[in-house]
């Protein structure tokens, strides 16, 4: 996940083929290894239907570049809900299992472990978490904010459909990690260029305890 967000943003600077290619690999990858990788695929297409007219002029080009990862992940989903359907097996998160999983992240025992607990301790750590909400503050400095507004968004709907996932076991929230660290990661860095030494104080300090 990681790899694809960071070739993602490579690509948008620099327009290199590669790196293009090598987002695509590292998302589908994920999200064939990982359900909750799927998350970021949306934001993936997102990116390259802004950007496709930069790798193929052609329509057929840019319809292979939307669908290929959509294509390739959804088979084997589908294949995973028929095995499903067929032997019986309970653990896969598709129908009913969605809709008991949005009411589960609205109980309060929910929101006491996961947003109250869980979300500032362990998914962004106290640390980084108000970087993270300086990052927020100043969204609108933050370089391709119209894309990360849209990577950001891409965790609610997450959050509601992985909410008894999130709630048992603390890898689920990975995505919403990755999230909420390149906020933390813009706050840090506009805290470090202001030229007041107590703003520069409070990030390093701040990035000290996240490291530890």
């Amino acid at each position: 996940l990681a790899a694809s967000l960071y070739f993602v943003a490579r690509w948008e600077s620099d327009g290199k083929r590669g790196h293009f290619w090598l987002a695509s690999l590292a998302i589908t990858l994920a999200a064939l290894v990982k359900l909750p990788a799927i998350v970021f695929l949306p934001y993936h297409v997102f990116v390259v239907a802004r950007k496709a007219g930069k790798l193929f002029p052609s329509a057929l080009g840019a319809i292979i570049l939307f669908s290929a990862p959509v294509l390739l992940v959804g088979a084997w989903y589908l294949y995973g809900w028929y095995l499903v359907q067929r032997y019986q097996l309970e653990y896969f998160y598709l129908g009913d299992g969605i809709l008991k999983s949005i009411a589960f992240a609205f109980k309060w025992d929910f929101l006491k472990t996961v947003v109250g607990s869980r979300l500032p301790e362990i998914v962004a750590n106290y640390a980084n978490f108000p970087l993270f909400l300086v990052g927020l503050a100043i969204f609108r400095k933050i370089g391709y904010s119209f894309d990360l507004a849209i990577l950001l968004l891409l965790t609610l709907p997450y959050y509601l459909i992985g909410g008894y996932n999130l709630y048992v076991h603390n890898y689920y929230s990975l995505p919403i990690t990755l999230a909420i660290a390149i906020f933390a990661g813009a706050g840090a860095r506009y805290l470090l260029h202001r030229t007041s030494r107590f703003y520069k104080a409070i990030a390093v300090i701040l990035l000290i305890g996240s490291a530890i």
